[in-house]
């Protein structure tokens, strides 16, 4: 039976040459408190437990004037700081000096009050908070493995506007939190209307931070929680080696494919129009700023087009495969620029930036870690593999030449005595598969998967 799927956005996700997966599975996370837990072990019985991680967002709404006008300050306050303690940090930098813990930043914002008293108006955990993530860009920065961009200056209009409250929050009821100086928020979540009602969330386990941000939209408030889930098993017993690609978002190596939804492409033409308007205006002016917002708008609109179809697909494919076999894409990588130096010009400068804008459409890391959570939600297991020739290797007699890739879509196996021939991004896939269940690294985790399963491993030689 075909998977169905919401019509959103978009058409729907379109599957062809389809061959029938396993049956969806309802998947639910059970919260075990602790009167259970006291409960088993006074019986002997033993809970395997695990913790995890969830989010919610809601928009705000029934703000009071008081809070309006508190808010935009809060966020002016918060980018004062960073800029504040990031100029510090660089010139210690530049002195030859370590970079500030998150104790010394501490401190040197109580400094920062005394001498700007309007700093004082906002909450001080918030202003720690701000300090903790300046603290970890730096970690991330001057990691040897994968070094991060070093952080920058904020600036009033190009900054994203938030603050986070890391402690002192309380839910008032399921529509509402009080935090610091704030008082009580109102966030929509369901409605008076009984159809609405359906759509309430209630906000689970134990609430570790609330962060509030703005954008052309309005206000959101977004919680992180932390909450103790029962481990479970996946109910699936199916492996399934994905490719990633332009046209066919997803291809399976059970023949399954999915194509892509192009968020950017379908509303370019829009983009552009507003984006060429915009450039005609006087800057800062009236006109500017209303085609500015429309602009915004409109790049939140692919937004959520791109998240809706993610979400949507992982979901799907993380209910069906118990072991999701993909590859270990440096995407930072393929979107490098062409463009080159002066001395040594990049060739072919525009063809690469349309395929960077491209690459970029299609959301891969986003879809990556959207599986990676979901599969760990569920009992699963998500394995990478090294791409390397996945699409120039023969599936049927193992051959491997670059000359057998005949074009983006088409593999033909040049060995005569084979002149095996398929879609590309499927024969990908069959090896993308091949290669997970053969790899070293991978074996420990599927003997560990089967074992919880209570299935022999008949495809892979332990």
């Amino acid at each position: 039976m075909q998977p169905e799927f919401h019509n959103g956005y978009h058409a729907g996700l379109v599957l062809g040459d389809f061959i029938p997966e396993p049956a969806q599975m309802k998947f639910y996370l059970r919260e075990v408190n602790s009167k259970e837990l006291d409960l088993c072990t006074m019986l002997g019985v033993e809970v395997k437990t695990r913790t995890i991680q969830r989010g919610y967002k809601f928009r705000l709404t029934d703000l009071t004037a008081e809070q309006q006008d508190m808010l935009p300050q809060f966020f002016g306050n918060e980018r004062f700081v960073w800029n504040k303690l990031l100029a510090e940090q660089q010139a210690r930098l530049e002195q030859g000096e370590r970079v500030m813990s998150h104790f010394d930043m501490n401190k040197m914002i109580t400094a920062l009050k005394q001498e700007y008293p309007f700093l004082s108006n906002s909450p001080s955990q918030a202003l720690q908070a701000r300090a903790g993530k300046l603290r970890k860009s730096y970690d991330a920065c001057f990691d040897k493995k994968n070094p991060a961009a070093a952080p920058k200056f904020k600036k009033k209009f190009k900054a994203k506007n938030s603050f986070s409250f890391p402690q002192g929050i309380f839910l008032s009821g399921p529509d509402s939190v009080t935090v610091p100086k704030l008082g009580t928020l109102y966030f929509i979540n369901g409605g008076n209307n009984p159809a609405r009602q359906k759509t309430c969330r209630q906000i689970e386990g134990k609430i570790n931070s609330v962060t509030i941000s703005f954008d052309t939209a309005g206000y959101c408030i977004s919680f992180q929680t932390e909450m103790e889930v029962e481990d479970v098993v996946h109910a699936s017993r199916s492996h399934v080696g994905l490719d990633l690609g332009k046209i066919r978002y997803a291809s399976l190596s059970n023949g399954a494919f999915y194509l892509t939804l192009c968020a950017l492409e379908q509303k370019l033409d829009r983009l552009a129009h507003l984006q060429q308007q915009m450039a005609r205006q006087e800057k800062f002016s009236s006109n500017w700023n209303y085609t500015k917002n429309k602009v915004t708008k409109l790049h939140r609109k692919i937004a959520n087009m791109r998240k809706d179809f993610l979400h949507k697909l992982s979901t799907h494919l993380c209910n069906s495969h118990a072991v999701i076999y993909v590859e270990d894409l440096k995407i930072k990588n393929m979107m490098a620029s062409a463009s080159g130096t002066v001395e040594n010009p990049g060739k072919k400068v525009k063809q690469k930036s349309g395929l960077n804008r491209t690459i970029g459409d299609q959301g891969w890391g986003m879809f990556l870690r959207m599986l990676a959570y979901k599969q760990d939600w569920r009992g699963g297991v998500i394995i990478e593999v090294n791409p390397a020739y996945t699409s120039q290797r023969c599936p049927k007699c193992g051959f491997t030449h670059a000359r057998n890739r005949e074009s983006q879509s088409r593999f033909g196996c040049i060995n005569p005595e084979c002149n095996f021939t398929a879609n590309a991004d499927y024969v990908a896939s069959l090896n993308i598969k091949v290669k997970g269940q053969t790899a070293p690294d991978s074996l420990e985790l599927l003997r560990v998967l089967l074992d919880l399963q209570n299935q022999e491993l008949a495809c892979v030689s332990l």
